[in-house]
């Protein structure tokens, strides 16, 4: 088979640059072996009010390896697997995949009927891959009444993906449950990760790059636009923030030196982009474009590194900044 171009991310991913909120999860699981039975009760336990009738999830990754179509095959897995099926039995649980069942890739759903033969849940055939298809699955759950949904905010979307899953889930209204780690462990996803470690680095994955240019740039002294509306942080404060969220699974220590010099100027500057941040550097630039501002020069930027300046970014609680209002979905009772 060719490339498995998504457009549908390709386009929406610069949603992000006004409204990052659209790829952050209303729960994070380690692996999907973690996932809470019913989803909705660590919802309610966190004070919000969720009804969650209908859950979807990805395969890729997910709950499966890219190359297999059943439940990785580890006990743990399986068994959490089965109490899914049986918490939203029938067509209440339904896979989306930008494998199989979509059009572009499987025309003639020989992927989705060996995947829905597997695992015995029915796989949506949709023309629009993630994030842009929610209309297509909120038409498929309208097909079958017995579910009980009639709202967005009756589904969960369940994936490892955040500019996919769980930008389709805060696009539509929907629950995002955000699987960190997924099948295959997060060293294994880059087929240049073992050259990369042999040349002495390693290349920006791009879980690393969405999370660089969603939440990293919008509240830094490089920020554009709409963002200038956020606290502002130095660098410096936004690489523990980066250790933080990435913990064990961190491809590097995450310095100001290496978010500022080695990373933001390396792309919008100097105009070596990586692999995974093209869209990102074009939806940033337009951005730029329309600010009067000149950019930030790299003494600032040397300046700031070396602890000068530091109290003048105000101190903000970890998180904090990632309170959002998620709009487009009006919670139900």
């Amino acid at each position: 088979m060719g490339l498995n171009l998504n457009l549908s991310a390709s386009l929406n991913v610069f949603k992000l640059i006004t409204r990052p909120y659209l790829c952050l999860p209303h729960y994070t699981v380690p692996t999907f072996a973690d996932l809470p039975i019913p989803l909705d009760s660590v919802l309610k336990e966190q004070g919000k009010k969720a009804d969650i009738r209908a859950v979807v999830l990805d395969k890729d990754d997910c709950f499966a390896s890219p190359d297999s179509n059943e439940a990785r095959s580890n006990s743990i897995f399986k068994e959490r697997f089965e109490d899914l099926k049986r918490a939203y039995p029938g067509r209440r649980l339904l896979i989306v995949s930008n494998t199989a069942g979509a059009t572009s890739w499987d025309p003639q759903r020989k992927l989705a009927e060996a995947v829905e033969k597997e695992t015995g849940i029915p796989v949506l055939g949709h023309s629009d891959k993630k994030p842009g298809c929610g209309s297509e699955v909120m038409e498929y759950f309208r097909q079958y009444p017995e579910t009980g949904v009639t709202h967005p905010s009756h589904v969960a979307i369940v994936g490892d993906r955040l500019t996919t899953d769980i930008m389709m889930a805060n696009m539509m209204g929907a629950w995002g449950f955000w699987v960190k780690d997924g099948v295959v462990p997060l060293s294994r996803k880059s087929i240049h990760q073992k050259v990369d470690e042999e040349m002495g680095g390693k290349s920006w994955s791009k879980e690393e790059e969405d999370y660089f240019w969603v939440h990293i740039i919008p509240f830094s002294h490089v920020r554009r636009g709409p963002h200038l509306a956020h606290p502002e942080q130095s660098f410096a404060q936004l690489g523990r923030k980066m250790q933080d969220a990435f913990g064990s699974l961190a491809r590097r220590s995450y310095t100001g030196v290496c978010l500022a010099e080695e990373h933001y100027y390396k792309n919008v500057v100097e105009g070596r982009i990586s692999k995974h941040a093209p869209e990102y550097v074009k939806a940033y630039k337009a951005l730029a474009a329309s600010d009067p501002r000149q950019p930030p020069s790299i003494a600032r930027v040397r300046r700031e590194l070396n602890g000068l300046g530091e109290a003048t970014h105000p101190a903000t609680k970890p998180g904090a900044e990632m309170d959002w209002e998620l709009g487009g979905r009006e919670e139900t009772e």
